[in-house]
């Protein structure tokens, strides 16, 4: 899966994808120049200019992470940064990583998702009445307008177990209007 940034993510998820972005950009940087090594002057002003100032951001004063998707990809840095050896320490951070991953990708209570492809869905509970017949069942819906329609809300509606295999992460908690 590729890191994007959002509105709706968190401020450690956004800061985390900059900074890869960066760093590849300082990498393709240095790469380019084959056969002459760049100055200690050279490769820290290539640095101000990619990834230093996003560096200096994670290591100093990192943003709050708010969701299980920031926490994995803060591990997941800690880990490239780091360079951890210890094959002990490195299979517990594994596991931690996939039991968050895991969390992330599910259904969980109403509320705006983010789904594989970059796509943003509102998901709902099936509305009374029909809840009796469809209780496996959420409403999409793709803008606030869309999602306050009366009666039956949204614009389709999805098996359950269907729709967690495209969920990427929960983004944010809102009951649907009434």
């Amino acid at each position: 899966m590729s890191l994007q940034t959002s509105d709706f993510t968190d401020p450690m998820f956004d800061l985390i994808c900059r900074y890869r972005a960066t760093s590849a950009a300082y990498e393709a940087a240095s790469e380019a120049a084959p056969g002459r090594g760049l100055s200690d002057d050279e490769c820290a002003a290539l640095r101000a200019r990619t990834f230093g100032p996003l560096y200096d951001e994670l290591r100093d004063s990192p943003p709050p992470i708010r969701s299980n998707h920031g926490a994995v990809e803060a591990i997941r840095t800690v880990l490239d940064e780091s360079g951890i050896d210890d094959l002990f320490d490195l299979a517990l951070i594994e596991e931690v990583i996939d039991y968050l991953q895991a969390a992330t990708a599910r259904y969980d209570g109403p509320g705006l998702y983010e789904f594989t492809g970059g796509r943003f869905i509102y998901l709902d509970p099936v509305p009374e009445p029909y809840v009796r017949v469809w209780d496996d069942f959420l409403v999409l819906s793709y803008t606030d307008e869309q999602r306050a329609r009366p009666k039956r809300r949204g614009v389709f509606w999805g098996a359950c177990d269907t729709l967690e295999r495209s969920i990427v992460r929960k983004i944010e908690a809102s009951q649907p209007p009434t």
